[in-house]
């Protein structure tokens, strides 16, 4: 039998706004920015998934005992499908760009960041003026290329920042990307900032602060 929280989970992929930021890649360490996580939740699709299909250094069992994680992969496959349906409907809706940010989501929360990247991105045509919709389709296409900002992404954030000078996603990504490019000094005043402006207690300030004491020693080292 399918535990019951299984379908609840999925069903929360639909529902939920929430937007994990990519961990990133270049010249920093991975596990360093991973904790950074700005005005976000946990994905309740990946505890799902996790708790239900896999555990890492846990053997592995045999095929007659694997019948519930089979059963659970047939249930994401589910869910794949109707994402996909989705996305047929949202086709047909072309002035629409709430039912592709759906589309967006769904993919987001089953891990396909391609389409999801380009979900929103038409979404986000069909809502130009729309900071909210140009940020998520940003980051978005960060994920996509596995926590690289790309020229594309990059020019959405500063988008959001013109209209939004505070807000703490833009600007987190806006100094990522001084830093990939190697501006070090630029990133640092981005982070510095945005570390000043954020409440002691934020659970991911203090990973921010890592990460600009890390670009410090890395500066001051080179």
């Amino acid at each position: 039998m399918i535990p019951f929280w299984l379908p609840a989970g999925l069903l929360a992929v639909f529902v939920l706004g929430m937007i994990l930021l990519p961990l990133r890649r270049g010249p920093f360490d991975r596990a360093a920015i991973a904790g950074v996580i700005a005005a976000v939740a946990v994905p309740v699709v990946a505890i799902v998934l996790y708790a239900g299909m896999g555990q890492p250094g846990r053997p592995d069992l045999p095929l007659s005992a694997r019948g519930p994680e089979l059963e659970q992969a047939r249930q994401v496959a589910k869910v794949r499908a109707a994402v996909d349906k989705l996305a047929a409907v949202a086709a047909q809706k072309e002035t629409d760009p709430r039912a592709w940010s759906m589309v967006a989501d769904g993919y987001w929360r089953l891990g396909a960041y391609a389409e999801a990247a380009e979900a929103f991105g038409k979404a986000h045509d069909l809502s130009p003026d729309d900071p909210t919709m140009a940020l998520a389709h940003a980051e978005a296409l960060v994920r996509s290329e596995d926590g690289l900002v790309t020229p594309p992404a990059a020019r959405l954030f500063k988008i959001v920042l013109a209209s939004d000078p505070a807000n703490p996603r833009a600007r987190l990504f806006d100094g990522l990307t001084h830093a990939q490019a190697g501006h070090a000094d630029e990133a640092l005043s981005v982070w510095e900032a945005l570390a000043e402006d954020t409440a002691a207690d934020v659970p991911w300030r203090a990973a921010l602060l890592d990460n600009i004491a890390r670009l410090r020693a890395g500066k001051e080292a080179g």
